[in-house]
């Protein structure tokens, strides 16, 4: 009999960001970015989740949209008063 040790489990709140931003048209300079914030909340049993998608307009990089994905989580965390995310 072979027991497989697993690691403890995280505990708290876990935030995942993402941002896709379509790079095939190099005559635009502006563009638009698909966003989504998901938190998962392993504080309850069973976990709870929340998950967001947003659509951010006039972006330029990749880094701007990666950034507007953190903005609104963000927010999220503090309007539902999240601690230690």
């Amino acid at each position: 009999m072979h027991l497989q040790q697993m690691p403890e489990p995280s505990t708290g709140i876990i935030c995942y960001t993402n941002a896709s931003l379509i790079l095939d048209f190099p005559r635009q300079n502006l563009r638009e970015t698909h966003l989504g914030i998901m938190f998962v909340n392993i504080y309850v049993y069973p976990p709870n989740t929340l998950y967001t998608k947003a659509i951010m307009k006039n972006v330029s990089s990749v880094i701007m949209a990666e950034a507007g994905a953190l903005a609104p989580a963000t927010k999220i965390t503090t309007n539902m008063r999240y601690t230690q995310v």
